[in-house]
């Protein structure tokens, strides 16, 4: 198994510097967002100035969360799939994977990040008006940031998956929240891998249903009888 050490150094260092990059631009991104939907709130009059205070801040935390949450609902899927029998019917096994949905978090980002982006380019139409020169840019300029904030966690999101999938545990897969160290799963030759299939997809074989874990260990321990069988004593004393 890999580890993040294991990552040659520079990579490591690239790494750790997006990731910071990241963090910098989306902190500017969501106050330069949040100013403009508080200076919009505020100029609506519709709350009080304590309610207009955190209104922005709303919308911004709901977005994040609900990424958050599409993620896990990712891995929690795949999780339970593997926990299925290969027996099942596409049918039913469609139906279990419906019951850990990621719909309602991407609804909410989906709604959350529209109506960021729509409230930050209204406050700038509101500036000038529709005969102001200026206000297309206003409005161009006013987008950037919300649009930039959601660019950026995506940008975070995609390192994690790649140092996730380098270290040998997928983001989405069932060992992704496995201990540390822990085997997630056995390959179909006797090792550690990805395949949960009886076929490996070479030569343009089609993967059939995902095996379970004791189908897996026994198919593992079978080549190990086989291998120990073929040793000799004097082997065994070498060793």
């Amino acid at each position: 198994m890999t580890e993040f050490r294991d990552i040659p150094l520079p990579g490591r260092i690239i790494i750790i510097a997006v990731a910071a990059g990241v963090f910098a631009v989306a902190g500017v991104a969501v106050a330069t967002s949040y100013n403009a939907v508080y200076r919009l709130v505020t100029f609506l009059g519709l709350y009080s100035e304590n309610t207009n205070k955190t209104f922005g801040v709303m919308l911004d935390v709901a977005f994040i969360v609900a990424e958050l949450a599409a993620i896990l609902g990712g891995i929690l899927r795949a999780v339970h799939l593997r926990r299925l029998s290969p027996t099942l019917e596409k049918r039913e096994v469609d139906r279990q994977a419906r019951q850990v949905s990621r719909g309602w978090p991407l609804n909410v980002m989906l709604v959350c990040g529209v109506a960021t982006i729509a409230f930050n380019v209204f406050h700038a139409f509101l500036i000038g008006g529709a005969h102001d020169p200026k206000t297309v840019w206003r409005c161009i300029v006013a987008a950037f940031p919300p649009v930039l904030m959601i660019l950026a966690f995506q940008v975070l999101i995609a390192i994690t998956k790649w140092v996730m999938l380098t270290v040998g545990r997928p983001l989405y897969g069932g060992g992704a929240l496995s201990p540390a160290g822990a085997p997630h799963e056995w390959g179909a030759y006797g090792s550690l891998g990805t395949s949960t299939t009886p076929g490996n997809g070479h030569n343009g074989q089609a993967l059939g249903p995902p095996m379970t874990n004791r189908a897996m260990a026994e198919m593992y321990l079978s080549g190990c009888g086989e291998r120990l069988g073929a040793v000799t004593g004097s082997e065994v004393v070498a060793a």
